[in-house]
Parts: C-alpha cells; sequence; structure tokens
C-alpha cells in the first residue's frame, strides 16, 4: 500500500507503467526476485518524484499585465482548484489567450504534467507561445513551447505547451489518456470546428477516467451555455473584453451598385478611416487571393507613410511575426478571419469588415466539399468588431447595411453539421475514433449520413469491408480536401498523371470560372468553345487552364482580367482557382507524390477521376437515355460537349435534377478502366464452371456488374475463388477422373498405369465401362484429398510432404468386379509368329479404321511376314470371326448347316492354326459336319469389319511410325514418299474470308490401302490465307496461330484503315526514323496490328470453327484499336529508348576500352530482344517488359565506370545460365515450337535475371537467381 501511495505522488506520465509494475512485483513468488524488484521499483518511483518535486521548486515567478481577466484571477483559480471543468467566456482584448495558462500554473496545474493549450491555427499557436514566455521571461521552448505541423519547439522541463487542436487530436493515438498533461485549455471553442468538436467530445469521455484532469473551454461570449450543459453543468467564469468604445458604421447603403468590385469598396472604407485620425487598420478578406489583390490596390493608392501587410494561416512563421513588429506611418493588415479570434493584432484603431468568408460546406447535390465564400454570422461579425478598441476608441466599418446585419444568423453553424459526413468519419477513424455512432459530439450528425458515409468511404477504398481504415485511407486523411476528389488525387500519384489532374480536381473544387451573362451566352459560348474537348469536358479545364495560366505569366493584373472579361471568365475564380492549385500542390509535395514529366494520356487521367465519381457512370440504352447506378435515368446536359456525341460509356462529375435529371462535367469512358479502378466494388456471378486443361485448374465463366451494370460478361476466372467446395468436385471428377491432369506426380502416372491396364482390358474383351468403376475413382480421391485442393499446383504442393505412393490405388478398388484370368488369356498383349514376338495392340471403337487389333511390327520384319500368317487374329476373336464368315455365305449353303449356333460353338472347338490359314480350317470343318466341299474363292468377295482384320503398325528403329494399313504386301511394296502431304482435297489457297467447312485437327489420308495422319492448318500468306497439313503437331500449331490472326486481320480492314489514317505527321516521321534499323514505317503498322489479333483474338490456339471465330471476333472487336494505339506508343517507347541507348554506347565506346567486353555483352542482348520482326514475335506479356530491359541497360551503363569489376562478375554468372540455356535449346527444332513454350519463353527469365545483377532498383517480375534458374531449366525440355 506504501508503494501505491507512492505512485500517486508520480508524474502523471510514469503513473501507469509505474502501477503496472508494482502489479507484476506483487505475483512474484521467489522472496529474492521481489525484493529485487523492489528495489529497482522504488528507484524509479523516487526518480518520477524526484522530477515532479524539481517541477514545484522551479516553478517561474508570475505576473499579470492590466488586462481584463486578471482582475478575476482569483475567481478563476478558485473555479479551478474546485471543479474538474471551468468555461470562460471572454470577449475579444479580455486576456483569455495569453493568461489563462499562467493562472492555471498559479492554480496548481502544470506539476505532475504539462498544461496543453489548443489554438485552432498554427499562425495563433506561435504567437501566443512566445507572448508567454516573454511574460514569464523564459526562451521560447523552455518553460513554455510550442508544436505545431513540422515544428516542435518544447522541453522535457516545459510547464505550458501551446499547440494546434489538430496536433493534440494526433497525440490521442500514442497517448490515448493524455497522461502527459495535468491540464488541458481548449481555446477558441466557439469557432466549432471539427477538431474542437473532436477534443471536447474526446475529452468528455477521458474526464471520467482521470480524475486529476482540468479542463478549460474557453469561448468568446458565443453561446457559452451548450458548453456547460454538454460538461454537465461545468461553472462558467464570464471576463470583460475591450476597455474601450467602439463605433460601427455601416457603409452598406453608401455604395452605388451592389454589384460593385468588394475590394474597391474596401478601398473606400480605407479612405475613410484614414481621414479620421491616426492608428492601424485590419482589414478582413476571405482568401489568400483576396488578400493579394487588396495589397495590390492598396499599394498603386495615393495613401502615404503606409506598410501594407498580409495575415493568413499558410503564412511563414518570419512574415507572420512582421504584424508584431513595429513601423514608421500607418499598418493596414489584409487578414483572413484568422484575426478575428485566433491572433490578437496589436494598436487597431479601424477594422474593415466586407461581412463575408469562406465557409467549408458539404453539398449533397453533387456530394463535393466546397469552400464558397457567404455571409459571416453575427457572432462572427461582432468578434471582428472587437478587434479593435483597444488602445483606444475604435470604428468599425461594416460593407454591410444593418438590415442585412440583422438577418444574418446568430451563430456560424458548427462545421460538422455543414461538412461532409465521410470526411468527418476518415478523419476520427485516422485518429482512433472508431465508435462513431455513440460518440458524444455536441451536436451528433444524424446516423443515416454516418452510414452514407461509410459507403462511401467503402467506394474510395478508404475504409474496409469492417470499416477499418486502409492505407488509402490514411492518405486521404492528409489531404485536406473533399474525399472524393482526395481520392482522386491519390490515384493521379499511382497513375503518373498528377499535374493533369491537380488542375481539374482544383477546378472542380471552385465555381466553374466561365460565365454566361444574361443577353449574351452566344457570344460566352464562341468564346469557350476554343477551350473545348470533344470526348472530355474534364479535359476541356486543361485547356482552359494552359489559356489562363500562359497569359497570366505574361500579362499585368489589369490586362489579365480584361482578358478575362473579353473570355467570359470571372476573374475572381480563375485566382481562386490557382489558389487552390498551389495550395493542393504543398500538400502532394508534402506527401512526396511524384509529379509526371510526362504528359498523362487519356485513359489514366480518367481511370484517375474514376476512382472518386465512380457512382457517376452510365450506360447508354436504346432511347439514347442514360443507366446510371443502381437503375437511375438521366440525360447529357446539353452544355455538355458530348452532348451530341452520347458515347455507350459515360462518367460525369454529378447527376442535377431539375426538369430532367442531367449529367453535367463528363467524359467518355472505357469498361477496361472501370473494371480496373473499381475491383473492389463490382459484384461477380460465376457460371458454367469446368476443368481447363491449359491452366491445371477449375474455370467458369464470369459476369461482373457494377451497381447494376453490366461490365462484362463470358470471361473466364478461377472458380476456385468464388466456390472452392464447387470447384474441388470438379477438380477430383474432370481433372483426376478423367485423367485432364498434367503432373509429374508419381501417383498420376501409377493411376494411370492402373487404369490404363483396366480399360486395355475393356478394349481387349471389347467391353466398355464393365470393369471400370469411376465412381469408386472419385469416392478413393475425395476421401484422401484436403478440402482445400482445387487445382493441380495446389495438389503439387501438398503432395510434396507425403509419401510418392499416398495417392495410389489398386485395380480392386476401382473396379466393379473380379478380372476373369481365363478370359483374359484370351487376349494375350504379344503375339508369336514364326518364333518372333508381336506386340498387340487393342481398341473397341466400332466404325474406327483400326478398330480391333493392331499388331506392331519393325520395317526389317516386312519382309518375312504374309498376311496369311495372320489370319487367327487371337482366341478371343475367333468365335466372332467365325459367325461372320459363317453368316457369309451364300443361303444355300447356311440352310446346310442349320441350327448355325451349333456350328458356330462346334467349329470354335473343333479348328486350330494347326490346320493351315483360317479360311481352310473353316472350310475343312464344313467338310466334315456338312460335307460340303467349298472352293477357296469362295471368300474372295467378303469384306471383313475393321475388327475382325489384323491391323499393321510399322514402325522404324527409333519407334517412329512409318505406315499403317491392312495389307502387309502393299505395305512392303509402297514408298512411304509418295503419299506427302500435297494434292489432298481439304488444302486450299488464296483465302480472305471464312466460307469453307470447319477445320479438323488431324487429317487421315489413304492411299494404297495405307494410312497416313497429318495435321490441319490455317497459314498466313501475309496477302491470304490457305490450309495445308504438317506432319508434326507442333507445326500446325504454330502456323495455325498466324493464320488465325491474319484471317482475323482480313475481317477488320475499316479498323486498320482508321487506325493509319489517324496517326499524326509527326509520330508517323518519328517512327519512320526510329524503324530505320528494321524496316518501313509500313512494315511496323503491320507487326503492330497483327500483334494485337494475336494478342487480343488468338487466345484460343485451336479454334476451327466459323462460328467460334465469329464469336471470338464479335466479342473483342470493340477493343482492337485501343489496343493497337497502346502497342504503339508502347513501340515508340521502346524505340526511343534504344536510339538512346545506341549514342550512349558509341560515346562510351569512345571514351575508354575498359568497356569493350561490357558493351560488346550489351550490344548482343539488344540485338537479341530488337531483331527484326521482334513486334511481331514477341509475346505481348514481355513486349510491356522491353522499356524496363532498356532501362535496366541504361542503369548498368551508368554504374559501369564506377562498378567495372562487379559488372565483370554479374556478366560471367548471366553467361553461365545463358550457355546452359542455348544448350538445351540445340537439342530441339525451336522452329516448330510455340513461343509461349516453357523451354523458348526461359530466354525471358535470363533477361528478369540481368536486372537482378545489373538494375537492382528495377523490380523483377517474378524471384529471379542463377541456381533457381538452372534448376528450373534442368527440368525443362
Amino acid at each position: 500500500m506504501e508503494l501505491e501511495k507512492l505512485i500517486s505522488e508520480c508524474m502523471i506520465a510514469d503513473q501507469f507503467w509505474l502501477k503496472k509494475q508494482y502489479q507484476k512485483l506483487k505475483r512474484i513468488t521467489d522472496p529474492a526476485e521481489q525484493e529485487k524488484k523492489n528495489l529497482l521499483l522504488q528507484e524509479k518511483i523516487a526518480k518520477s518524484i524526484q522530477r515532479k518535486e524539481n517541477r514545484i521548486n522551479h516553478l517561474p515567478q508570475i505576473t499579470y499585465p492590466a488586462l481584463p481577466i486578471s482582475l478575476e484571477k482569483d475567481r478563476i483559480i478558485r473555479a479551478i482548484q474546485e471543479n474538474q471543468v471551468v468555461i470562460i467566456a471572454g470577449e475579444t482584448g479580455s486576456g483569455k489567450t495569453t493568461q489563462l495558462p499562467k493562472i492555471c500554473l498559479e492554480a496548481g496545474c502544470g506539476r505532475a504534467g504539462m498544461i496543453g493549450h489548443t489554438q485552432p491555427r498554427r499562425i495563433a499557436a506561435r504567437v501566443v507561445a512566445a507572448r508567454i514566455a516573454s511574460e514569464l521571461q523564459s526562451e521560447l521552448g523552455e518553460i513554455v513551447g510550442y508544436k505545431v505541423r513540422f515544428s516542435d519547439r518544447t522541453s522535457h522541463d516545459s510547464y505550458i505547451k501551446i499547440m494546434t487542436d489538430g496536433i493534440l487530436l494526433t497525440e490521442t493515438q500514442n497517448d490515448k489518456w493524455l497522461q502527459q498533461y495535468d491540464c488541458i485549455i481548449i481555446d477558441e471553442a466557439h469557432e466549432r470546428s471539427l477538431n474542437i468538436d473532436f477534443l471536447l467530445g474526446y475529452l468528455k469521455n477521458l474526464l471520467a477516467k482521470r480524475n486529476d484532469l482540468k479542463v478549460i473551454v474557453t469561448s468568446a461570449t458565443i453561446d457559452i451555455e451548450r458548453f456547460s450543459t454538454f460538461f454537465n453543468d461545468a461553472p462558467i467564469i464570464e471576463v470583460e473584453g475591450r476597455t474601450y468604445p467602439v463605433e460601427v458604421n455601416y457603409l452598406g447603403n453608401d455604395f452605388s451598385s451592389e454589384s460593385e468590385d468588394p475590394i474597391l469598396q474596401a478601398m473606400d472604407a480605407v479612405e475613410l478611416a484614414c481621414r479620421k485620425g491616426p492608428g492601424d487598420i485590419l482589414i478582413f478578406q476571405s482568401g489568400e487571393k483576396e488578400i493579394r489583390e487588396m495589397i495590390d490596390v492598396l499599394s498603386t493608392s495615393q495613401l502615404k507613410n503606409i506598410s501594407v501587410l498580409p495575415l493568413y494561416a499558410r503564412q511563414s512563421v518570419s512574415e507572420q511575426q512582421k504584424i508584431f513588429q513595429s513601423a514608421r506611418g500607418r499598418k493596414i493588415i489584409v487578414s483572413t478571419n484568422v484575426a478575428e479570434t485566433s491572433i490578437t493584432v496589436p494598436n487597431i484603431r479601424y477594422v474593415i469588415d466586407p461581412g463575408f468568408a469562406r465557409i467549408s460546406r458539404y453539398n449533397y447535390r453533387n456530394k463535393l466539399q466546397r469552400l464558397p465564400i457567404e455571409p459571416i454570422s453575427k457572432a462572427s461579425a461582432d468578434q471582428r468588431k472587437g478587434r479593435c478598441g483597444r488602445v483606444g476608441p475604435g470604428i468599425c466599418y461594416r460593407l454591410y447595411s444593418e438590415e442585412d446585419f440583422q438577418t444574418r444568423t446568430t451563430f456560424t453553424e458548427p462545421e460538422i453539421l455543414r461538412t461532409n459526413l465521410a470526411g468527418v468519419i476518415l478523419r476520427m477513424l485516422s485518429l482512433g475514433l472508431k465508435n462513431i455512432e455513440i460518440f458524444p459530439f455536441i451536436d451528433p450528425p444524424d446516423t443515416r449520413y454516418i452510414k452514407d458515409g461509410f459507403t462511401l468511404l467503402q467506394r474510395l477504398e478508404a475504409v474496409d469491408d469492417n470499416f477499418k481504415i486502409t492505407s488509402i485511407g490514411l492518405a486521404l486523411a492528409n489531404i485536406p480536401i473533399e474525399p472524393k476528389l482526395g481520392r482522386i488525387i491519390i490515384a493521379a500519384n499511382h497513375y503518373g498523371a498528377l499535374k493533369e489532374i491537380l488542375i481539374i480536381v482544383s477546378a472542380l473544387s471552385i465555381v466553374d470560372p466561365r460565365e454566361r451573362p444574361e443577353g449574351f451566352q452566344t457570344q460566352a459560348d464562341e468564346a469557350h468553345a476554343k477551350f473545348s474537348h470533344e470526348n472530355s469536358d474534364f479535359l476541356t479545364f486543361l485547356n482552359l487552364w494552359k489559356f489562363v495560366y500562359e497569359h497570366k505569366e505574361n500579362l499585368s493584373h489589369s490586362r489579365f482580367r480584361k482578358l478575362c472579361r473579353e473570355n467570359f471568365l470571372s476573374f475572381l475564380r480563375v485566382c481562386e482557382w490557382f489558389d487552390v492549385h498551389s495550395q493542393l500542390m504543398e500538400v502532394a509535395h508534402e506527401m512526396k507524390f511524384r509529379m509526371n514529366q510526362v504528359e498523362a494520356d487519356f485513359s489514366a487521367i480518367h481511370k484517375c477521376l474514376l476512382t472518386g465519381f465512380i457512382d457517376n457512370i452510365g450506360l447508354k440504352d436504346e432511347k439514347r437515355e442514360y443507366v446510371g447506378a443502381r437503375n437511375i435515368k438521366f440525360f447529357i446536359h446539353p452544355a455538355s460537349n458530348l452532348f451530341k456525341k452520347s458515347p455507350s460509356w459515360l462518367l460525369a462529375c454529378e447527376i442535377v435534377h431539375t426538369t430532367k435529371a442531367y449529367a453535367r462535367t463528363n467524359a467518355q469512358i472505357e469498361t477496361k478502366w472501370i473494371e480496373e479502378v473499381a475491383q473492389h466494388l463490382l459484384k461477380k456471378q460465376c457460371y458454367e464452371p469446368f476443368f481447363e486443361v491449359k491452366s491445371q485448374r477449375v474455370m467458369a465463366w464470369q459476369k461482373a456488374t457494377l451497381f447494376g451494370l453490366e461490365i462484362y460478361n463470358k470471361r473466364k476466372t478461377n472458380f476456385d475463388k468464388h466456390s472452392p467446395i464447387e470447384a474441388r468436385k470438379i477438380f477430383i471428377e474432370q481433372g483426376l477422373v478423367q485423367r485432364n491432369l498434367a503432373t509429374k506426380a508419381p501417383f498420376f502416372q501409377e493411376n494411370e498405369q492402373t487404369i490404363k491396364k483396366i480399360e486395355e482390358i475393356e478394349h481387349r474383351i471389347r467391353r466398355q465401362q464393365v470393369l471400370l468403376d469411376n465412381d469408386s475413382i472419385y469416392r478413393f480421391y475425395d476421401e484422401h484429398i484436403p478440402h482445400y485442393i482445387c487445382s493441380t499446383s495446389a495438389l503439387e504442393k501438398w503432395l510434396k510432404d507425403k509419401d510418392k505412393n499416398f495417392l495410389c490405388f489398386n485395380e480392386d478398388q476401382i473396379t466393379y468386379q473380379e478380372i476373369d484370368s481365363t478370359l483374359l488369356a484370351q487376349y494375350p498383349s504379344y503375339l508369336i509368329v514364326k518364333g518372333e514376338s508381336f506386340k498387340l495392340e487393342y481398341k473397341f471403337d466400332l466404325g474406327a479404321l483400326d478398330d480391333g487389333i493392331t499388331l506392331v511390327l519393325s520395317s526389317e520384319a516386312l519382309k518375312f511376314l504374309k498376311d496369311e500368317d495372320f489370319s487367327w487374329l487371337v482366341p478371343g476373336f475367333i468365335e466372332e470371326k467365325i459367325t461372320f464368315f459363317l453368316k457369309a455365305l451364300p443361303k444355300r449353303i447356311r440352310a446346310m448347316l442349320a441350327p448355325l449356333p451349333f456350328h458356330i460353338n462346334e467349329a470354335k472347338k473343333t479348328i486350330h492354326a494347326e490346320q493351315g490359314t483360317f479360311t481352310v480350317a473353316l472350310a475343312k470343318y464344313i467338310y466334315d459336319h456338312a460335307k460340303i466341299d467349298l472352293k477357296n474363292s469362295i471368300w474372295d468377295d467378303i469384306v471383313l469389319p475393321a475388327d475382325l482384320k489384323m491391323h499393321f503398325r510399322i514402325i522404324d528403329k527409333e519407334g517412329n511410325q512409318i505406315a499403317i494399313g491392312d495389307d502387309l504386301k502393299e505395305i512392303y511394296e509402297t514408298d512411304k514418299t509418295q503419299y506427302a502431304s500435297t494434292g489432298h482435297s481439304i488444302e486450299q489457297k488464296g483465302l480472305t474470308e471464312w466460307n469453307f467447312e470447319d477445320l479438323p485437327a488431324i487429317y487421315k489420308a489413304r492411299k494404297n490401302k495405307l494410312d497416313f495422319i497429318y495435321y490441319v492448318a490455317l497459314v498466313d500468306n501475309l496477302t491470304s490465307v490457305s490450309i495445308q497439313l504438317f506432319d508434326t503437331e507442333n507445326e500446325a500449331k504454330l502456323a495455325h496461330k498466324a493464320g488465325l490472326a491474319r484471317m482475323f486481320l482480313f475481317y477488320l480492314i475499316d479498323n486498320t484503315k482508321y487506325f493509319k489514317r489517324n496517326i499524326s505527321q509527326a509520330l508517323k516521321k518519328t517512327l519512320t526514323n526510329l524503324y530505320s534499323p528494321f524496316g518501313s514505317y509500313d512494315d511496323l503498322l503491320e507487326e503492330i496490328l497483327f500483334a494485337e489479333a494475336s494478342h487480343l483474338f488468338v487466345t484460343n490456339a485451336d479454334m476451327r470453327t466459323k462460328s467460334q471465330f465469329m464469336t471470338q471476333l464479335e466479342t473483342y472487336r470493340q477493343q482492337f484499336l485501343s489496343g493497337a494505339n497502346l502497342i504503339l506508343k508502347l513501340i515508340e517507347q521502346i524505340l526511343s529508348a534504344y536510339q538512346t541507348l545506341l549514342f550512349a554506347i558509341e560515346k562510351m565506346e569512345a571514351k575508354s576500352k575498359d568497356f569493350a567486353i561490357a558493351l560488346s555483352d550489351i550490344k548482343q542482348q539488344l540485338a537479341a530482344l530488337l531483331a527484326p520482326g521482334f513486334v511481331k514475335t514477341t509475346p505481348l506479356v514481355w513486349l510491356k517488359r522491353y522499356p524496363i530491359y532498356l532501362k535496366a541497360i541504361e542503369l548498368r551503363m551508368e554504374k559501369l565506370p564506377r562498378q567495372l569489376q562487379q559488372d565483370k562478375q554479374a556478366m560471367s554468372e548471366t553467361h553461365i545460365v545463358q550457355k546452359a540455356y542455348l544448350s538445351k535449346l540445340r537439342n530441339i527444332d525451336s522452329a516448330s515450337y510455340d513461343s509461349e513454350d516453357p523451354l523458348l519463353s526461359f530466354r525471358w527469365k535470363i533477361e528478369e535475371l540481368r536486372i537482378s545483377y545489373f538494375a537492382q532498383g528495377l523490380k523483377t517480375i517474378e524471384p529471379v537467381s542463377k541456381v533457381r534458374l538452372l534448376k528450373l531449366l534442368e527440368n525443362l525440355g
């Protein structure tokens, strides 16, 4: 208990962890250990108590200046000592801001913790801290310090810490109990900013947990009862303010026109004040832009002996300090509302109040947060008035009428009631304040708006599905703009479009600077037409920016104002645009965003815009009406540049409901952009799942919608991601049971052999699905394979730790019945003829040419064998052959053999091979049993079915098939070369459209009773396509892909013409020069179009029907031009980089011979990458990597002079892999293999390896190393 009492005497910041240590101490059972820990704890307690005593012993000497609050000092001290919360209401000039921290110090605060004192603005925090430090005769940062964004001037021993309210809120993230403070002063609470409301609610919760904490809330005399009630009827102490009377002059009725420039109105008031007498003047303006305009007018006026100074929150410290320094003559301060309450500007005799301020307000119509200029409230006007009369009688000139003043609201509406709640929620989440609905706000927001705010944040990816803030949300919280627009800025950093987006977003943050005055609409439209962009109203802002920015740089202030007027542009709004843009540029710089040096393209800009306005997309229907989110119907506004164009898909900044629902500020977009930026919002539906052999996983067709709009359909997707249970069933059924797996796993090969053995038996005995039980196979795999296995790769990974026979089954486990060995003996696997053993192959496929038995023999054996040697087939076929022959006899002879079944059965028992050929033995039986003497010629006209013939397959020494047939004599006498693949009926030439029959994959040619197999393919002949036959499947597959691509191009002739026609002359000239080492400009365009056709349409290399072809064509036709343009830009980038590298190589070669080996290696690499025809032959996935490969070369050359030895070592390592690859490649005919074949595509892994060695700063597409690649190469080929 003694220790607990001592801990309560420590610094508050130490008490929590000391109590924790004390609880641990009590749980120690070992007396010696407990004593040791006890001594350590006592030492720490003593240090903390000593620090507190040192603070008490070194309290500063406190004095108070002659200010109204000084007279109330004793009453305030008693209130603080007797209450946990005190409300101090003081008018302007009462001294509450500077004196309250000292009063709290005298009241006993600041001993066990600091006195925290918040200010709404950074400028006020710095000024107040300096003033209090001066009064306590201390250096700033010692007794008194301040902390604002990016600057901390406090010390470990500070008693008073002045900070912005945002800083205190940020500190709650790491110090939830605010234990470094024993007293917190919330100053200027009447401003009711979001930060202040957050802090008041946070402190209300905290006070219940920390009864040692004192809270003082200060306010101007504005609605102070609200604060008292909120803090459970906390006492209120009111302090008188200014000591001199202030005269109020309303000048609203004195001006000739309400439309007169407010800057000039303020100037008139300045002249009035100057005629009244000496004294400094404070002029309020709405923003920095208006401040600059006011200063410009004052600087060119006839007033003498004046010093004009600006004052606003974002000024540097040195500039802000100027207002407190003495000056010769009269000072005129032009300020935002920062001087309304946050800073007391000294020696002010006159205040000029235009009656306006920028008020942050949420626009529910377009869901945007804006900063419109609005009339201020009565309370704000009185605050401004209170800024004068501090040093003598003051005069306040209000540039509006008294009637206007009386109609104004009493108080400024709290920010939380006039702001987008998405922003409110985001800020609270970023500060760790999660229970938003129950958070004690003075003015709680509507719960429906909270829900709406969360919905928007989820769309912006600022919170996840569990309403937790994401990394995007944290970044968004740092951008002082409406969340939708902030999200667009974050996306711009990702897409490399920050330069353009900051211009567009700043334009969307203000009122449109274009004006259409009554009676001049036609002239205004004509003036604005030059800025229009036909496909995007957003890009119209970019064009407008270029115009005003260029002229603003080159024209004087007055001439620029005139230019704006002549072009029907609001000068004030244009200046506001520049101002907002400047602020956003500063924020982007602080967040270390990358400003793009290359101009962003149309797609990048609009992808960024989609991230913020994703719920404003629309799809045109057949009535030219647009269907938007949640099935809303709207039209393009007539003022939009897209009104007459009406694209299929539209993006709008806002949808406004007037007589109709109209979309304003629009752009044409593509569905693939929507898909890219709105993945988290798409609702995806899968159908018709299947096991895909190529990918070795279960796929399905997928449809995706967004807000009810179909984004895509009939797209393949990994089904296991959507329905793993169903995917597993299909994987087992179609992959394992149906044996479509492509795996080297031992179990599968073993099971394959087991199944093949049973299938072979079924073919041998000519009864399918009698022995093999697929249901049993399914059950076996289902019982043994885990629930999460849905693909071949997952299965192989799981099997790594298992015995190689783990998934092997035996014949008994997967068959219906036991296999009869006696029956099998009737169907031998080998046949012995003339002492030689020949392999037999069985096939049960009625109607097939090779149905029945095929005997495999070598070409050498042909000369020793005759057809008669095989007339008996095998025992299992004898009964069927006897039956066929007897039934084929003439009717009169059959009648003599009745009953036929008896003779069939008897003949089966009686005849045998020793009797001669089959027909000789059968004729002998007929003679013996029916006394019918048959001539040998009787059998000549009988045509046997395929299954009763012996088929022959002739192979060479390597086991390759030479020929097949049913007649050994014909095979022996026939030369195979005469059956070369020419002159067949299926072959055609000169095709430019699909006007031929569906193509088979295999073509069987029969000549002279011999069968030959060829592979069918479309072949690209540049100006036409032909159908040809190939000897190997690989050659045919490779040719067919090219032939398909060419055929698609014939159907896209209009698209290709449009593509070529729309390339600018400048780009044509550039490409002609860049591509000259490889070919002509026309060659390049042909390669680009061919490459896009191959990539886009030939996704299925086995496309062989016209319906497949036409479906593919119509599905992707719309994407062809955009894809070709992307390749065009990519090639321009590649060729430009290539040319730059060539110049650099030439320069480096001339500089020194030391680099010769490395440069030779680089030139060989470049020659391989940019070989003639590389555009056409390089798969697009790798062509897109070319800029990275070229950048890696550039980085390598930059480092070469400094790291020559390291370069040699890296080159040596690369060559080891390269040589191993080339060695492997020599063993295959690469010309007959697809470039996507694993062995051929290995070359790209070597390019990635070069990146890892020579340009480590760039990321490889996958992990690579010498060891990894050599091991992979070992398994390939």
